[in-house]
């Protein structure tokens, strides 16, 4: 009945190495026509390691039924890992379910195609099984609140 603690600082440990990130959105946004509010958030580094690899987000993907997707997810708070599924389902109004292992800790994961590109979010998993998934698709929206010198798909970005 408590309501959750505000975070004020968030570190990402990178092969050892602590990267202070701050917070430019999230899914609890109040503009819930906008956003839906769910298990998401755009987080912005100063720096970052030189090996490290962009992501290139690609909103308002168009997923197809049995396309193969790719998660990310910190399964079971052991470690992030990834895990293959298939796109079960695109409904009419923009809800993508997935057949994934889906265990606690993965919502909030990236879903990549085979082209690389972030297309979604593991939203968590349905009905109580950890093998139909819920994907958020990416779409411009969420990244609205950017600072304007950032730009997606670069080591300064994402």
């Amino acid at each position: 009945g408590k309501p959750a603690p505000k975070t004020t600082a968030i570190d990402i440990r990178i092969n050892g190495q602590l990267i202070p990130v701050r917070l430019v959105d999230h899914g609890d946004s109040q503009e819930v026509d906008l956003i839906d509010i769910g298990d998401w958030a755009v987080l912005v580094a100063d720096s970052v390691p030189d090996d490290m690899v962009p992501v290139r987000p690609k909103p308002m993907y168009q997923f197809v039924f049995g396309e193969r997707l790719v998660r990310y997810g910190n399964d079971s708070n052991r470690g992030i890992a990834p895990a293959a599924g298939y796109v079960a389902q695109v409904s009419e109004n923009g809800w993508v379910s997935w057949l994934v292992d889906s265990l606690p800790g993965c919502s909030g994961g990236g879903v990549m195609n085979d082209r690389d590109e972030l297309v979604g979010l593991n939203g968590g998993y349905l009905d109580g099984s950890t093998r139909l998934a819920v994907i958020i698709p990416i779409r411009e929206e969420m990244f609205r609140k950017l600072p304007k010198n950032v730009q997606l798909g670069t080591p300064s970005g994402f």
